[in-house]
């Protein structure tokens, strides 16, 4: 099952919220603008401000993350995005439940928690005719069903996805928008999987 290859939901949010408190809104002049998690690591981006250099802020970013950021110089250097990888995830292929009880329960938490939401099914294409080659004609038969689903809300994602049964539910991506305000918009976007 794919979701065997993909870390467990709530193991992913505790992650991400660990490294996210460890990054600095600001460093020497250069303002947070983005965080995003992924299966991978913590991608950052800052944003330069008036009397902020790149070399100032490589310097910060060395001692702060131990990383050196990436600047596309060419451009004005104004962005600077800093990686850090993170120490694979323990992986888990649990039975999920069938469509109908995953969907109605998912859709069910998303709108007791009044956030806006988008889910799509995500259709496997046909085996066309003389692409079996190797497998002596056999194909396997999937016995699940994938939907995509996005949530960009002003609540974090903690408190969004708090009591979701997560049985087949992985998340992809989580990131952090923070508006010059000073007001996080945070995006969610996963998958949900159940049996056929």
């Amino acid at each position: 099952h794919p979701w065997a290859e993909m870390p467990v939901a709530t193991d992913f949010l505790n992650r991400c919220q660990r490294w996210r408190f460890r990054v600095p809104v600001s460093l020497d002049r250069w303002r947070l603008e983005r965080v995003r998690c992924s299966a991978e690591g913590l991608e950052t981006m800052y944003q330069r401000q008036p009397g902020g250099t790149a070399s100032r802020f490589a310097e910060r970013v060395k001692q702060v993350f131990n990383r050196t950021p990436v600047f596309n110089l060419v451009s004005g250097g104004n962005e600077g995005v800093v990686f850090i990888p993170w120490a694979k995830f323990t992986l888990q292929d649990e039975a999920a439940p069938d469509a109908g009880t995953q969907l109605m329960q998912a859709v069910s938490w998303f709108q007791s928690r009044q956030v806006s939401f988008s889910l799509s099914e995500v259709k496997t294409p046909p085996v066309m005719p003389g692409n079996d080659a190797g497998t002596d004609g056999v194909q396997p038969i999937q016995d699940w069903h994938e939907y995509t689903f996005s949530i960009t809300d002003k609540h974090m994602p903690e408190w969004i996805l708090q009591g979701l049964a997560m049985q087949g539910v992985r998340l992809s991506s989580v990131a952090y928008t923070l508006s010059p305000q000073g007001q996080f918009t945070y995006q969610i976007e996963g998958h949900l999987y159940a049996k056929e």
